[in-house]
């Protein structure tokens, strides 16, 4: 696992690097809206060569974030005069506008660019090698050695926390397979902060817009949408006709993904790195 992943699982990390936003330039030439010191959100996938969908996600995961770095959202009159100000011809009822505050930050958050790789590794290497002023006394080298041992606990403390959580994306990223709803709710009630049922389960991710109860049987069904984003799949099921004799294709089983699995373990407030059972294994 390369170490610049640990700058997308740890937020105290990245607001640490926020102001760092000078790295942009040394990577890569930016470019943004004219006369502003924004980039909208084809300009910043761009420059990280990616979907703007990919910059999309990042933005709607961690919009607290962003939006503290002062991302901005425009519309009616401040779209307007926008418009009008900065020679933009657009159709949109709304406009994104990153600074480069957060375009740094959305370069810490992608994992799957090769320019926002580069961007977290020219932060982490700043960061081991910083400049350093000579002591001029013995009492100088001293508080300067006692300084630095306390940065080193300190990046070791931050690191200790978001390796884990790093190590565990990588691993779930990388995992086939899926799980019924019932072992689902047994894998994600490993973690103590989490009592979770077949049932409770079901209730909880109809709830996040994922199933849906057929009219007619009330059966649960998955929405297409979360089928499409990887979350669900749904496997038919046939059985032998008590009658015919034949196979007959049944109700479709819903199943958590791996990438599902993850996603509900965030949500759910889990206090512990999900624990998968071993492949070919019970989820019991």
């Amino acid at each position: 696992m390369s170490d610049d992943l640990i700058l997308t699982e740890s937020r105290t990390l990245r607001s640490k690097h926020a102001d760092r936003v000078e790295v942009l330039d040394k990577v890569k030439a930016l470019t943004l809206m004219p006369r502003t010191m924004y980039a909208t959100i084809e300009q910043t996938a761009t420059y990280y060569e990616v979907h703007p969908d990919a910059v999309e996600k990042a933005i709607r995961v961690n919009r607290e974030e962003l939006d503290a770095d002062g991302l901005q959202v425009l519309t009616g009159a401040r779209l307007s005069a926008f418009k009008a100000e900065s020679g933009l011809r657009t159709r949109a009822a709304s406009l994104t506008l990153l600074p480069r505050r957060a375009i740094l930050r959305v370069g810490m958050l992608l994992r799957d660019s090769y320019v926002a790789r580069q961007v977290r590794t020219h932060l982490l290497t700043a960061e081991r090698t910083p400049a350093v002023a000579v002591p001029q006394t013995y009492a100088q080298a001293l508080r300067a050695a006692a300084d630095a041992e306390e940065a080193r606990e300190r990046v070791q403390a931050e690191l200790a926390v978001a390796l884990p959580k790093a190590e565990s994306w990588e691993y779930l990223a990388s995992s086939e397979g899926d799980l019924s709803v019932a072992d689902a709710a047994k894998v994600l009630s490993r973690d103590p902060a989490i009592s979770m049922g077949r049932d409770r389960l079901f209730d909880h991710i109809a709830a996040e817009g994922w199933v849906f109860r057929a009219k007619g049987d009330g059966r649960w069904r998955a929405y297409q949408s979360a089928v499409d984003t990887g979350r669900l799949t749904e496997l038919p099921q046939t059985y032998t006709h008590p009658k015919t004799e034949e196979r007959v294709v049944g109700t479709p089983q819903i199943r958590i993904t791996i990438k599902g699995l993850h996603e509900l373990h965030r949500r759910l407030g889990a206090v512990r790195q999900l624990a998968l059972p071993a492949s070919g294994s019970d989820a019991a």
